[in-house]
Parts: C-alpha cells; structure tokens; sequence
C-alpha cells in the first residue's frame, strides 16, 4: 500500500502545477456560485464543506504514511540533490483555497445583503495564506544542494546559503518534525526572499532529515565532492560515505525536539469545533457570526487532524528511540 500511496505521490508532483492551476479553480467555483445565487448557499455550501475536509484527510493520510518511513536519501537533479517533495500537498492546498473561497464568499453575500462591510478587512487575511498556500503548491517545500550552496523554498519565503556560510563544526541539525534548523557563520552571505518566521529553519519534508543534516554536514567539510552534486554516481557514494541509522556516529533521535501535543490540547480543539457546530444549529443567528462559525468548524477540524497525526508520528518515534537505545545497550526491546 505504502508504495502505491508513494508512486501517487510522485506522480502528482510531476504534474504539479496543472494540478494547482486547476485545483484553485474548482476551489473558488462553489464561492463564485453562492454570490452569483445567495439563494443557493444551503445546497453549494454543505457538499463543498464535505470535500474540503475529505481532501484534507485524504492528504494527511498520503503524507503520513510516506512519513512513517523517511527515506534515507536525496532526488538527483541536473546540478543539485534535492529533497522529495510531497505531490499530495497540493491536495492540501486545494483544501486550503476551498476553505479560503468559502469564507471570502459568505463575507460577500452577508455585505450585499446589508451586512458590517468592516467584516471584508478580515477577508484581507486570506491574501498573504493564499500566497503562501499557492507557492507551496506551485514549487512545493524542501532543500537542494548545489555546488555553489544550499536552497530552500519555503511558503512566502526562498533562502540561499553558499557552502562558505555555514558553521564547519555543526551546519544544520533536526528541528521539529520535517526541519532542519541552520548555523550560519556568516549570516551576511545568506540571500533571502519574501517573509519566514525563522530564518535559519529549512523544510526537508519527503527524507529523513538526520540524513540530510549529515549530507550538509558532508559537503561542508569536503569541497573536493561539490562539483560531482547532481550525479547519480555522486549520489550512490554520498550513501556509503555517511554512517548507517544503526551507527553511533549519527544524531540520535532524541536530539530532535519534539512537538508538545497534550490531551487538554485536544480537548480544547474539539470543545471549540463542536461548539462552532452548535452555533450554527442555533436559530436565528446572525449572518457575520455564522461566517465564523464555518470558519471555525472547518479550520478546527483540519487542526484537529493535523494534530492528531503528529501525536501518531511522535509514539512512533519514541518507540524508534526506544528500540535505539535498547540496541545500542546491547539488548532487545520486544515491547516495540
């Protein structure tokens, strides 16, 4: 099933960007529909809910289960090795656009009808998501090695680092789930583009990022390597060179911070997705709280999920460090 899922996948990322030129605009048609005909909302609106949240689950589905196993190894590209990327994010991002298109339409609908037009500066959140959204749809998230430095793409945000510019002691180590946390030794030689939260924080989503935090590491203390980037050769080499994930040389799993998903987390999500479903069940309620309360519902469903797969991805590896560590003492750990 897992390569099935995987060859799906690939084959999404070939055809990325039809799939996001098209997926946007099946996204925004409900939207364009229920202002041409606000009389129609309660049959546009409900069927398309259900499919923004059954492309969501489905997308999370596809990644975590290529997730479960990151590959130990990188993509070979004309002049670079690249990390995977995930052609289901695009699924994601279809989502995200429907969500975005709902909310933009009832916002509308409630204006024309006599509604607070102060209600349509909220709409101007939605521009900055849907760029962000679009650019990981259109290019995907994920590093690239070159010989002349390392690239990432990442939502609003592009970062380029020459080889020159990262520390030679630790250049990049694992950060949460799917990063790769940079030390730059010479900041001042960093290029960047666009908006991030953090600058130094790089996705490597679709490889184990231990292996890529060890390819960079690699490539930094051995330029004599850098020209041959790219070759499938190189490539083959780069894997006999660095250390095996049974090996003490590599970091081990609990160098990786680990996001805090608890239970009173979860109870919190569902209580407000379960009463934004309430107020919309309520009668009579106002036009501008019913917006909201959509909005709530599908975005707290989708965070629901989200997290509710990483809390999964994190037993996962405790057990994998469990076993490590058992390994590494010199027994077994049949627990796992």
């Amino acid at each position: 099933m897992r390569r099935s899922i995987a060859r799906l996948s690939r084959a999404m990322d070939r055809w990325r960007r039809p799939m996001t030129v098209l997926g946007i605009a099946a996204a925004i048609l409900p939207g364009v529909a229920a202002v041409r005909r606000p009389d129609q909302q309660s049959a546009i609106y409900p069927p398309t809910v259900g499919v923004i949240v059954l492309l969501f689950v489905v997308a999370l589905v596809i990644l975590n289960v290529l997730n479960r196993r990151m590959p130990r190894t990188l993509e070979a590209h004309p002049g670079a090795f690249a990390t995977p990327r995930h052609g289901a994010a695009v699924l994601m991002g279809v989502s995200c656009w429907g969500f975005i298109a709902v909310c933009v339409s009832v916002t509308w609908i409630d204006i024309a009808a006599g509604g607070d037009r102060w209600w349509l500066l909220a709409t101007l959140v939605a521009v900055p998501v849907a760029g962000a959204v679009t650019r990981l749809m259109w290019v995907g998230a994920g590093v690239r090695l070159t010989p002349d430095g390392l690239s990432a793409d990442r939502g609003l945000s592009s970062l380029w680092v020459p080889w020159d510019g990262l520390d030679p002691e630790q250049p990049a180590r694992p950060d949460a789930d799917f990063t790769l946390r940079l030390r730059l030794a010479r900041p001042e030689l960093a290029q960047r583009r666009g908006w991030a939260v953090e600058d130094d924080v790089v996705p490597v989503e679709g490889a184990d990022p231990h292996f890529v935090a060890q390819a960079i590491s690699h490539y930094v203390a051995h330029p004599e390597h850098r020209a041959a980037l790219g070759k499938a050769a190189e490539l083959e080499r780069l894997g006999a060179a660095l250390p095996t994930s049974g090996s003490a040389a590599v970091a081990q799993p609990d160098d990786t911070p680990e996001p805090e998903i608890t239970r009173i987390g979860l109870a919190v999500r569902v209580l407000l997705v379960a009463g934004a479903f309430g107020v919309k069940h309520e009668e009579p309620v106002p036009d501008w709280l019913d917006a909201i309360a959509t909005g709530a519902v599908i975005f707290g469903s989708m965070n629901l999920f989200g997290h509710l797969a990483t809390r999964a991805r994190n037993r996962r590896r405790r057990r994998r460090q469990r076993a490590t560590r058992s390994l590494a003492a010199g027994r077994v750990d049949y627990s796992t």
